[in-house]
């Protein structure tokens, strides 16, 4: 997601890719994280991957949600193009 992460858009994109993952691809309490250091390799809380994405940000390579419920269809509201 290619938004400043101040804004609303980014903050609104951000919870919904997290109500989203937490619906789909939850591991007891955990999702694989997807910014830009963990590349959906490493498990966290909600509120571990927020601060993550707060932070670090989405890794832009990562545009085919295939972690989180997608089943490998890009995410059309939030994709970088």
């Amino acid at each position: 997601m290619v938004a400043p992460r101040s804004s609303t858009r980014y903050l609104d994109g951000l919870d919904f890719i997290l109500i989203f993952a937490y619906e789909n691809s939850v591991q007891g309490d955990q999702i694989l994280c997807p910014c830009k250091e963990c590349k959906n390799c490493s498990w966290g809380s909600r509120k571990e991957v927020h601060e993550h994405l707060m932070c670090v940000e989405f890794d832009r390579n990562y545009t085919k949600w295939v972690f989180h419920g997608e089943c490998g269809s890009s995410n059309e509201m939030y994709s970088d193009e």
